[in-house]
């Protein structure tokens, strides 16, 4: 894991169960479904409200973005409009 990356937890209030069997026994995560602690890297029902549960169960909240830079398109060449389309449109060339 990269630096400020954090791992999903249960206690985070954007995280759910799918099968709602989540609950807190002594502050600590428990699933009833399988009756052991909650792992939200292994299970397959853990999701995130804001959908940033990544699939290694890092939390995608605390991700830097990258910035990636789109380079310009190319030269944009108009395009010739047949008879009855530039008729109705009133023009011959297209940007």
């Amino acid at each position: 894991m990269s630096e400020g990356c954090k791992p999903c937890s249960p206690s985070c209030q954007f995280f759910r169960c799918g099968q709602r069997q989540l609950v807190f026994k002594s502050k600590v995560p428990w699933c009833r479904f399988a009756e052991e602690d909650c792992d939200p890297k292994s299970c397959k029902y853990a999701h995130c409200v804001k959908e940033k549960l990544l699939p290694n169960g890092i939390c995608g909240l605390t991700l830097k973005q990258r910035r990636v830079e789109v380079p310009p398109p190319e030269e944009i060449r108009p395009v010739r409009l047949s008879g009855k389309l530039a008729q109705k449109i009133r023009e011959r060339e297209l940007f």
